[in-house]
């Protein structure tokens, strides 16, 4: 059983590397089926025709592809979620790994998960654009409201038992979105100026499994996250706790 007696980034990261590499095998099998959506898209509407190396910098995708692709985006996370979160917080409570056993179980959350997903992307997405701290804000707010809902089984209530679990840990949790954007970004950006370059043809699919990787790793990050801050709030031996985690 994790003990935790702070909530510490850098303990949270390397908990999450070490649960992560441990199980990389399962947790990318699992989350690789985020990509299905995404790649029978692209077989009825060809969203990886576009290629940078083709176009001038500033022609974007036809709105249509990027809108699918959103969309497409939007289910991957929302299915990594579902896929790692029970599995991270049962490795953590009791050392025990049963993420293909759970398929059942991810595919009836997946629903909930998403539209949680979708309803919180959309209020950081307008607190953003009208002046950017309200989304970061609304970001730091919601962090664990996905894996609430997997976890909980909560839908409506979701976003404010996020709020509530990070009451107070707002401070930790801007430094670790830092961290967190910055391992999302970072690969995604050296593949763009390399792949499209050396293999533009394969260049999508591997952009496409090294997302699969980075998302895994962020959703392993959220689980510890998610974990952390409830045993910190409701202690570790609780009975609602220990029903919910085991």
């Amino acid at each position: 059983m994790r003990q935790v007696n702070d909530f510490n980034i850098g303990d949270v990261l390397r908990t999450a590397f070490s649960v992560y590499s441990q199980n990389l095998l399962a947790f990318s099998l699992v989350a690789a089926l985020g990509l299905l959506p995404l790649f029978i898209l692209d077989m009825h509407y060809g969203l990886f025709d576009w290629n940078p190396a083709e176009h001038p910098e500033d022609a974007p995708p036809p709105f249509r592809g990027m809108l699918l692709t959103v969309l497409a985006n939007l289910m991957q996370g929302a299915w990594v979620t579902v896929a790692l979160t029970s599995s991270v917080v049962r490795i953590l409570r009791t050392g025990r790994v049963q993420v293909l056993h759970a398929l059942p179980q991810m595919v009836g959350a997946f629903p909930r998960v998403l539209i949680v997903a979708v309803l919180s992307g959309l209020g950081i997405a307008a607190g953003a654009v009208l002046f950017i701290v309200p989304g970061i804000v609304l970001w730091l707010m919601w962090w664990v409201a996905r894996p609430v809902a997997v976890v909980e089984g909560r839908f409506a209530s979701a976003l404010s038992r996020s709020n509530e679990l990070t009451q107070g840990y707002k401070g930790q949790l801007l430094a670790l979105m830092v961290v967190v954007i910055a391992i999302s970004a970072v690969p995604n950006v050296l593949l763009e100026v390399t792949l499209y370059e050396v293999v533009p043809a394969a260049a999508p699919f591997v952009q496409a499994l090294v997302a699969v990787v980075v998302a895994s790793y962020v959703a392993t990050v959220d689980a510890v996250v998610y974990h952390d801050l409830r045993v910190l709030k409701e202690g570790p031996d609780s009975n609602a706790i220990a029903k919910v985690f085991e």
